[in-house]
C-alpha cells in the first residue's frame, strides 16, 4: 500500500522538501527539531495527507491529529520564516511612517502657534494696562476731539437757531398767515415777526409757533438716542420711520405755503385750481421742503457726531468700553490660540503613543498569512481525500472531522484579527 500510495504523486527517493540536519536529530517537515526553517509553501501538503492516510491505513483519529499536527507546523513554519513576516509588515511599517509624518506636521504647527502666545500676551497686557490709565485719569481726551467738540458745537448751534427760524416762520405762514400778491416764499420760510403776529392771535397760537421747532428738534434727538440704545435692524427701522414721518410734515408744509401762494397769484392771473401735479413741478414747493428737511437730516447728524464727542470728553465710558471690545477680542483670540495648541499636543501624544505601539507591535508581535494557511490545511485535506477515495475509505467522516477542526482553526484566527482591530480602535 505505501507503493501504491507514493504512485499518487511520482516515484520519490529523496523529498525536496525535507531539510536533515544529521548532527541534531530528525527532520520535521515545515520545521526541523533544531529549529530550521522549511517554509510552508515549499511543502506538498496534499501529498502529505495523502502519505499520512496511507500510513494511518485512513483512520479518523490519525486525521485528526495530523491535521493538529500540520495546523502547528503551518503557524511555526509561518512565526520562523522571516521574508513573510517582513513582507506581512510592510503596511505596518509604511503606518509608522505615515505617523511620523503627521507628527512631524503637528510639531511644525505647534512651534508656529507657540511663537504667536508672547506677541498676543503683550497685547492684552498693554490694553489692560491703558484701561487702568484711563480709571485713574493718566489719560485725556486727545485735541482732535476737542476740536471737533468745539467746531460741531458752534455749527449745532447755528443750525439750531436756523431750524427754530425756519419752522417758526413757515409753521406761522401756513397756518395764520394772510398773504398778500407780493408774498414770496423767501418771506414765508424766514418772517421775522412769527412769534410777535402768533400771540396776537392768541396765546394757543404763539406757544404753537414757540413749540413747533421744538418737535423737530425732538425728533432729531430721538435718532440720536436710538443711535445709542438700539442695535441691529430695527434701530435702522426705527430711525428710518422717524425720518419719513419728518418728511410727510415738510411735504404737508411745503403743499399748504405753495398752495397759498399759488390761490393769491390766480386770482389776478386766471391760473387752474392749484393740485399735487403743480407742487410737485414748482420750485418754490421743494425749496420749502429741501430748506426744512434737507436741514434737519444735517441737524440730526450734527446733534449725534457732538453728542459723541462730548462723551468722549467729558465721560471715559467711552474710551473704556472701546477698549474692553479690544480686550475682549484679544482674550478670545488667546483662548483659541491656547486651543489651538492644546490640541496639537494632544495630537502629539496620541501619534507618539501610536508610533510606540506600532513599533512594539511591529517588533514583538508575529503576522500570519490566514489566506494561505487555510489553503495549506485544505489540501493535506484534500490528500485524505484523494487516498479515500481511492482505496474506499469514510470520506463523510473525515469530512465532518475537518469541519469541527477548521472551526476551531478559524476561532483562532479571528481572535487574532480582531486583536489586530483592537489595537488599531485603541490608537484612533
Amino acid at each position: 500500500m505505501a507503493f501504491s500510495i507514493g504512485n499518487l504523486f511520482g516515484k520519490k527517493s529523496t523529498d525536496d522538501n525535507q531539510s536533515t540536519n544529521q548532527g541534531n536529530g530528525v527532520t520535521v517537515k515545515g520545521i526541523t527539531s533544531d529549529g530550521s526553517v522549511i517554509v510552508a509553501s515549499k511543502v506538498d501538503w496534499k501529498k502529505e495527507g495523502v502519505n499520512d492516510a496511507g500510513q494511518s491505513k485512513g483512520d479518523v483519529n490519525a486525521f485528526s491529529a495530523g491535521f493538529k499536527s500540520v495546523y502547528a507546523r503551518i503557524k511555526k513554519s509561518q512565526e520562523l520564516d522571516q521574508a513573510l513576516q517582513n513582507a506581512m509588515k510592510q503596511q505596518l511599517k509604511a503606518e509608522i511612517i505615515n505617523l511620523e509624518t503627521q507628527r512631524n506636521s503637528n510639531e511644525t504647527q505647534l512651534k508656529t502657534e507657540q511663537a504667536k502666545l508672547p506677541s498676543l500676551e503683550l497685547d492684552i497686557s498693554n490694553k489692560e494696562e491703558e484701561i487702568n490709565d484711563i480709571k485713574k485719569g493718566k489719560k485725556k481726551a486727545d485735541h482732535s476731539t476737542k476740536t471737533n467738540f468745539i467746531i460741531g458745537g458752534i455749527i449745532l448751534l447755528f443750525m439750531t437757531i436756523y431750524l427754530f427760524l425756519f419752522y417758526s416762520s413757515t409753521g406761522y405762514s401756513a397756518f395764520f398767515r394772510d398773504f398778500e400778491s407780493d408774498t414770496s416764499v423767501q418771506t414765508v420760510m424766514f418772517y421775522g415777526q412769527s412769534i410777535p403776529q402768533a400771540f396776537k392771535e392768541g396765546l394757543f397760537e404763539g406757544f404753537f409757533i414757540i413749540f413747533l421747532p421744538i418737535i423737530f428738534m425732538g425728533l432729531g434727538y430721538v435718532v440720536h438716542q436710538f443711535s445709542v440704545t438700539t442695535k441691529g435692524f430695527s434701530r435702522y427701522l426705527k430711525t428710518i420711520s422717524l425720518y419719513a414721518l419728518t418728511f410727510a410734515f415738510d411735504f404737508l408744509l411745503a403743499y399748504k405755503i405753495s398752495k397759498a401762494i399759488y390761490d393769491i397769484q390766480s386770482m389776478y392771473q386766471g391760473l387752474p385750481p392749484f393740485s399735487l401735479k403743480i407742487a410737485l413741478a414748482d420750485m418754490d414747493f421743494w425749496i420749502v421742503i429741501f430748506c426744512g428737511f434737507v436741514s434737519y437730516v444735517i441737524w440730526g447728524l450734527l446733534f449725534s457726531f457732538v453728542m459723541q464727542n462730548y462723551d468722549r470728553i467729558t465721560n471715559i465710558k467711552y474710551d473704556i468700553d472701546k477698549l474692553n471690545n479690544a480686550l475682549e477680542k484679544l482674550k478670545q483670540k488667546k483662548t483659541n490660540l491656547q486651543s489651538t495648541i492644546t490640541k496639537l499636543k494632544n495630537n502629539i501624544d496620541n501619534l507618539n503613543g501610536k508610533i510606540k505601539q506600532k513599533t512594539s507591535e511591529l517588533d514583538n508581535s508575529v503576522r500570519y498569512d490566514f489566506k494561505s494557511m487555510e489553503q495549506y490545511l485544505a489540501d493535506y485535506y484534500q490528500g485524505w481525500i484523494s487516498y479515500l477515495a481511492l482505496y474506499g475509505g469514510d470520506t463523510d467522516t473525515i469530512a465532518k472531522v475537518y469541519d469541527k477542526e477548521m472551526e476551531e482553526t478559524n476561532n483562532w484566527m479571528n481572535g487574532i484579527k480582531n486583536k489586530y482591530k483592537q489595537n488599531t480602535n485603541k490608537e484612533e
